[in-house]
């Protein structure tokens, strides 16, 4: 599987292809989005606050799935959620940063994806959003 890091405002949020399509981890997405120092407390106060977002996380049709992602101390099992997941998840952050997430993190998997630069956690590609690569230098 590959692994991507995309940036959102500076921040790291960790993807990875699964079954063509990319699954993004969910507490680096609420860490962008809430600049939250324990975004896996401000999840957990999320599905507090809202029911259905609750009941997806869940299960629903496709619910999150623990993945391999690498990390600094070697791969370790996320939470990781498919795009439309995020995009619910999106929808239950009261943050001016949750609406441009959404806007920008529609981008496909690549057919093919050039290699990677490599990073202490695994390839990356730079980004100005989530998802969206930077232009080639």
């Amino acid at each position: 599987m590959e692994t991507r890091i995309a940036l959102f405002q500076k921040k790291e949020i960790r993807k990875i292809l699964h079954a063509d399509e990319w699954w993004f981890v969910i507490v680096d997405v609420v860490a962008a989005l809430t600049d939250s120092t324990n975004p896996a407390e401000s999840l957990k106060k999320m599905r507090l606050r809202d029911e259905p977002l609750s009941e997806a996380l869940k299960g629903g049709n496709l619910p999150p799935l623990a993945l391999e992602i690498p990390t600094a101390g070697g791969p370790q099992k996320l939470t990781c959620w498919h795009t439309e997941g995020i995009f619910r998840l999106i929808q239950s952050i009261p943050s001016p940063k949750a609406e441009s997430a959404e806007k920008t993190a529609r981008t496909p998997p690549p057919a093919s994806s050039p290699p990677s630069p490599t990073y202490p956690s695994g390839p990356t590609t730079p980004s100005n959003a989530v998802g969206l690569p930077c232009p080639p230098r």
